[in-house]
């Protein structure tokens, strides 16, 4: 998602990028107002545009070279205060195909009878999001350089929320993740989980997993804190409430971290295509894109165009009943600015909350700067999420099956560690939930070994979760309610050291 943000030279990296593995998409539509604004600025450079007719009388169908897409996400960024603005397409005949498309449902938008009568099982969700739950998978994915659809570091981002989603839903073997392949190199991530009633009926929340840097978007610094790891923190918390309680829905529930959406919602746009394709029922889709920032006096924006009017009523609905206290209003975003336009234009009810008014949105998006969260502002975003799905999707009139037990007591100890001064060894532990202490340390052993421990990512001399700065090979940290996912316990050498051991527990 993209409003206007001060832009700031980012530091010139070279990352590895996916090379040549696809024919790039050079076709787009695109609001007639910016299109036009578009080509006039770029005519005094001497750069024309090969330009079609269009079926839409405020949308045009534009030839740009893929390489541009980047420096017209800039240009729609600065002057219209969106996320790309645009949708790429394959050929002219899927452009004109894809406004045939948005007509109809412009035209068509289906009807869905809603009720709200969940609300034990809304409540049970509701008390599971944490502000710090949504905080570690925020600073999870902010440690990726970049998340850019064509590079390496974007393809590892895809695969951490794989990682990380089926870590938080390892005890239900019902509940599936898997990844969702594209023609570029970076996967979507679909987690479901089944409906026990009415499975063939789909309800949908997403947001996208990529982030961009819009003064240089293959190498440039983009830790896309707000914009979009808040919206993939939200999706999580969502799912770790729906696994640790136990719910059962009537419906299926998909759960969607998407590809490339700010170079013209691809993903989103390939999965619902396939969909519709396929003849699946989405009965409700809810889109969750920037979060963790509030510009101003609403506490949740609903936006209403590409959006279905009554799924907003009810969302809104939602909030009336389970969070009273929230402040709400209703704005505008334009054209593809962000994934729930791919569903709306393929005929199913989407809806998005946003962080604010447009006008208000957080300035730093699509910059080295994007690294502000506040969690307390996203929590709200997570509950509706989860009272969406609940009342939405419904829940199995079979009996819920018991919590979790208590996890079972973990202790290890790994001898005979060597490492050179200045070099590491590096561990981990995919730790689940419910544990209430985890003890780390190092003793033993010669020379002069550093302990370091981390969640979510490896260790750096500078991103750590405990480093206890001590003389010699004794060192430990001690975690009271660890975060369930990965921990990374790493051993570096402050002078060669060896024979050193690692011992690590958790109950």
């Amino acid at each position: 998602m993209c409003t206007k943000a001060l832009l700031t030279m980012a530091a010139c990296i070279t990352l590895p990028a996916i090379a040549n593995i696809h024919t790039a998409p050079k076709w787009i539509t695109i609001e007639s107002q910016a299109s036009h604004h578009y080509q006039l600025e770029n005519a005094v450079k001497g750069t024309a545009y090969h330009s079609a007719i269009s079926s839409s009388t405020d949308v045009d169908v534009l030839l740009v070279d893929e390489q541009e897409h980047f420096q017209l996400s800039h240009f729609m960024h600065d002057n219209y205060h969106r996320c790309g603005g645009f949708v790429a397409h394959d050929s002219e005949l899927e452009a004109q195909q894809y406004l045939s498309q948005l007509a109809h449902a412009h035209s068509a938008q289906p009807s869905q009878s809603y009720t709200i009568d969940n609300g034990q099982t809304v409540q049970d969700l509701i008390s599971r999001v944490s502000t710090t739950g949504l905080d570690s998978t925020v600073n999870s994915l902010m440690a990726f350089y970049n998340r850019y659809y064509t590079q390496q570091s974007g393809v590892d981002a895809s695969n951490w929320v794989k990682a990380h989603w089926v870590d938080i839903a390892k005890k239900r073997a019902d509940i599936t993740v898997e990844q969702y392949g594209h023609d570029w190199a970076q996967p979507s991530v679909i987690a479901t989980i089944p409906g026990s009633e009415k499975a063939n009926e789909i309800v949908i929340i997403g947001g996208h997993l990529d982030s961009i840097n819009s003064a240089n978007s293959s190498n440039g610094r983009a830790p896309g804190a707000d914009d979009n790891a808040s919206g993939i923190a939200v999706l999580s918390e969502v799912l770790k409430a729906i696994s640790d309680s136990g719910f059962r829905p009537k419906r299926t529930i998909q759960i969607m971290g998407y590809a490339a959406e700010e170079v013209g919602l691809r993903g989103s746009k390939a999965i619902a295509a396939d969909y519709k394709a396929q003849g699946k029922n989405v009965v409700g889709m809810a889109q969750f894109d920037m979060s963790g920032n509030k510009g101003g006096s609403y506490d949740i924006v609903f936006i209403t165009d590409y959006t279905n009017s009554a799924q907003n009523t009810f969302m809104s609905q939602l909030l009336d009943t389970y969070l009273p206290t929230l402040n709400y209003g209703f704005d505008r975003c334009g054209y593809g600015c962000s994934d729930h336009a791919s569903w709306y234009q393929q005929g199913f009810a989407a809806s998005f909350p946003f962080e604010s008014r447009m006008r208000e949105a957080n300035r730093n998006i699509h910059t080295s700067n994007d690294t502000g969260f506040d969690a307390s502002h996203s929590i709200n975003f997570a509950k509706l999420a989860a009272a969406y799905v609940a009342e939405l999707a419904k829940t199995a009139g079979s009996t819920p099956p018991p919590p979790p037990t208590d996890p079972t007591p973990i202790q290890e100890v790994i001898s005979g560690i060597n490492v050179g001064s200045g070099q590491w060894q590096r561990y981990n532990l995919v730790l689940g939930a419910g544990y209430q202490e985890l003890k780390v340390s190092i003793a033993g052993g010669t020379g002069d070994a550093d302990l370091y421990v981390n969640f979510g990512s490896e260790s750096s001399t500078s991103r750590y979760r405990c480093r206890p700065y001590l003389y010699g090979n004794n060192e430990s940290c001690t975690f009271t309610a660890p975060e369930a996912g990965t921990w990374y316990f790493d051993v570096r050498g402050y002078s060669t050291s060896s024979g050193v051991s690692l011992t690590y527990s958790a109950q």
